[in-house]
């Protein structure tokens, strides 16, 4: 049900019979930070009124590319008031060797560092929750829990927490995809947001109860783009367990042999 603003997209608003497609936004044709001739950015936006005060959000997003090779960032999503200003967001900042995670709800922020490389064309499996009665925020990354933690500032009288919602999406035109955007109206525990963050488990890409991603009808602008994926590209697909083993020169006949003992029984 996702629908677009720009006209020349209204064949993307189709029903596809079978039940492994899942629909994508892909916001990659457009990345220059700037807004169209109509004044709008390459992005999806959706407005919900009644924001529950606990929540936890989910989502699955791809890097096309990056803009840079030695350090680059990308909104995984951002919680606006319905005047465009930003209550909320999560970002990721990717560089040689580690990627940290940023993330602002109100009068809670902290940042979480990762070690090793992200590289595009992969997808991400992210959840975030926030419990202002405990102060706990949470962060989880492909099952991985990143931050679990009581933040004092939960407690604070929050004076710029949007009553209505706006879920915005493709920051300033980041290049990329996103797709299974789903908010639950609680805190979700640990043990299911690590859950539906792993690729080819049963939980992974779970429907919320406040936004359901193949229900909600997202305001797509510019040249974002909604598509549908087979099973091989969706999100939640199970990945491959190839393993490379690398060596300087496999002509020596030891290589053949060292590498054969760590398959296993491979000869």
């Amino acid at each position: 049900k996702l629908k677009s603003q720009n006209s020349n997209h209204k064949t993307q608003n189709r029903n596809i019979k079978t039940h492994c497609n899942i629909s994508v936004i892909d916001f990659s044709d457009d990345s220059d930070g700037e807004v169209d001739s109509s004044g709008d950015y390459t992005a999806a936006s959706l407005k919900k009124p009644d924001m529950p005060r606990d929540f936890t959000l989910c989502t699955s997003f791809m890097v096309s590319a990056w803009h840079t090779e030695d350090y680059s960032a990308a909104a995984v999503f951002e919680l606006n008031d319905m005047d465009g200003d930003v209550w909320g967001n999560a970002y990721l900042y990717a560089a040689s060797g580690y990627v940290e995670y940023e993330v602002t709800l109100g009068n809670v922020w902290f940042l979480v560092q990762k070690d090793g490389d992200m590289f595009p064309l992969t997808w991400v499996h992210t959840c975030v929750s926030l419990d202002t009665v405990s102060g706990m925020a949470v962060l989880v990354v492909d099952g991985q829990v990143m931050e679990e933690s009581i933040h004092k500032e939960a407690f604070e009288e929050d004076l710029w927490r949007p009553k209505d919602l706006d879920l915005f999406l493709g920051g300033r035109e980041d290049t990329g995809i996103i797709s299974q955007v789903n908010m639950f109206s609680s805190p979700l525990s640990t043990a299911r947001m690590v859950a539906w963050t792993q690729a080819g488990g049963t939980e992974c890409g779970a429907p919320g109860d406040f936004v359901n991603w193949e229900e909600a009808e997202w305001n797509v602008t510019s040249q974002a783009r909604v598509e549908m994926v087979g099973e091989l590209d969706a999100p939640c697909r199970r990945e491959s367990q190839v393993t490379v083993y690398t060596a300087y020169d496999f002509d020596e006949h030891h290589w053949c042999m060292e590498l054969c003992q760590k398959i296993g029984k491979g000869r």
